[in-house]
Order: structure tokens, then sequence, then C-alpha cells
């Protein structure tokens, strides 16, 4: 049996910037699904601190830890101290992602953080190391993630997407329905979702 966990990446400082409801949301299928949001202090919203600590899970995103280990030694062969090979590591990670869909893969880094964080799944096919052009997308599953359940193999096959439509964010599922969220006064009114 794979020790999933042993391959997680910590997620915790990222996951202390959102705020998450696990809730069945009236949807068809009958399970808990999550939702979150972008956490708050003092009412002021955490988003640079968000978008911080999602960015600083890039590299292990793109590169499982041995291939990371793998491109740092060689990166030290050819005469780099550590600090060196591993700033070098981080732009070839950011490399991967493409400047025309930066919302897409914003996405799939999400996705694949909560993946992690929330159902303990490890990615076991990292789509960006397998992109070999990274101006053209490459089709497929967004997220192929493995989880240990009850001494059971569990596969999450994750598809994201971000969409923006008047300044809300809003998410569709596969059956379409839309998730927007929306926050009034928030001090006296909590974010609420609303469904379509």
């Amino acid at each position: 049996m794979i020790d999933v966990d042993s391959i997680l990446i910590k997620t915790d400082a990222f996951i202390r910037t959102m705020y998450a409801v696990r809730d069945d949301f009236g949807l068809a299928a009958d399970t808990r699904h999550l939702a979150t949001c972008i956490n708050r202090v003092d009412l002021q919203e955490m988003r640079d601190r968000f978008i911080e600590e999602l960015t600083n899970t890039i590299v292990a995103f793109v590169y499982s830890p041995e291939k990371q280990l793998e491109i740092k030694n060689k990166l030290i062969e050819d005469g780099r101290d550590e600090s060196n090979a591993w700033v070098h590591l981080l732009k070839r990670a950011r490399k991967k992602f493409r400047p025309s869909d930066l919302r897409g893969q914003f996405s799939e880094l999400l996705l694949c953080n909560l993946l992690q964080h929330y159902y303990k799944a490890a990615p076991l096919l990292r789509k960006m190391s397998i992109t070999t052009n990274p101006a053209l997308e490459r089709n497929g599953s967004d997220a192929i993630h493995l989880a240990v359940c009850d001494g059971k193999y569990r596969m999450y096959l994750g598809e994201a997407k971000t969409y923006k439509r008047s300044g809300k964010p809003v998410v569709r599922n596969e059956q379409g329905l839309a998730a927007e969220s929306t926050t009034r006064g928030f001090a006296r009114d909590p974010p609420t979702l609303r469904f379509r």
C-alpha cells in the first residue's frame, strides 16, 4: 500500500487564508461538498496573503518531491549553492504556467491544494510536468489524485473552473449549477452562496 500521507504537501499556512464550509448544498449527489472563500482578519479580506501562500505551493504543484530533489541536485552539481538551486527551481516551475491562461491554472493549483488538505489525496499525475509546450492547453482532468480510505484506494478526478461575473466569483459544477459567492456587510451578514 502506498503511504499517501508521506507525499502530501503541507498546506496549513495556505488553508488558514480561507474559510471552508462542508454541506450538501441541496445538490443532487447525496454527499458533502466543500465551499471556500478567502478568510478575513478584522473585517479585512486576506487576499494578498491568500495569493502569496497559494503561489508558494507552485513548486510542489509542478514537481513531485523526488523530482524536486533530482533537479536541485543537478543544479548544485552544475555549480550552484543550495539556496540558488531552490530559486532556480521556483523560476523553472513558474515558467510552466501559461500567461494566457493564468486564471485556469490558478483554479488547478487551488484544486490541488484543496484535495491534498481536505481529502488527503496526493497528486498521482502532475499535469504541469507532462506539458510539452507551455503555450498549449493540456486536455484531460485538471487533477488526478490518490487517497487511501479505510484501507482502499480512492481516486479523485477533478475539473477546475474559475469564472468572473460582476466582480463576484462564480463556480459551476458538472450539472451547470452555479454557486455565486457574495458578501454584504460581513460584520452583520455572513457571506452567502446562491445557486442557479
